[in-house]
């Protein structure tokens, strides 16, 4: 039986979450294929390569998504969180401005945006405070 993407992805993140990337990585290659422009299925395997430390093809993955889907805002959301996540503070406002552009009903996002901007040592008109050890980041933010 011929699945569709979506069906593909649903599986794909079932098989993620029971910690099996390979058979993950081999279904959202088959949802590509069937839809290649799939940002859903896209999307979940930038998580997937960044789950296998493969954040530099993961990065490059959801750059190529943000030029093709520019208006799709979890692309730029998840690139932003990976930058972030590497330790790449300053690449990632843009993806996460732009994000919060495309989703002004999110109330999380500015608030991720001012703890960025904190880490950064951005503090406006404020003094200058110590960053806090290991700085916070931004913790399980790619929401699975």
């Amino acid at each position: 039986m011929v699945q569709d993407s979506a069906s593909l992805c649903r599986e794909a993140l079932a098989l993620r979450g029971q910690g099996k990337p390979g058979k993950a990585a081999a279904l959202l290659e088959q949802a590509l294929r069937i839809d290649p422009g799939s940002v859903e299925a896209a999307v979940l395997f930038a998580r997937l390569l960044q789950d296998q430390g493969r954040r530099d093809e993961a990065v490059a993955l959801l750059g190529r998504l943000t030029q093709s889907h520019p208006r799709d805002p979890e692309p730029w959301r998840l690139l932003g969180f990976m930058h972030w996540q590497a330790g790449r503070l300053a690449h990632a406002v843009a993806p996460l401005q732009r994000h919060a552009q495309l989703r002004p009903d999110d109330a999380g996002a500015p608030l991720q945006l001012a703890q960025l901007q904190l880490e950064l040592g951005d503090w406006g008109d404020a003094p200058a405070r110590p960053r806090p050890a290991g700085g916070a980041g931004p913790a399980a933010a790619d929401g699975g």
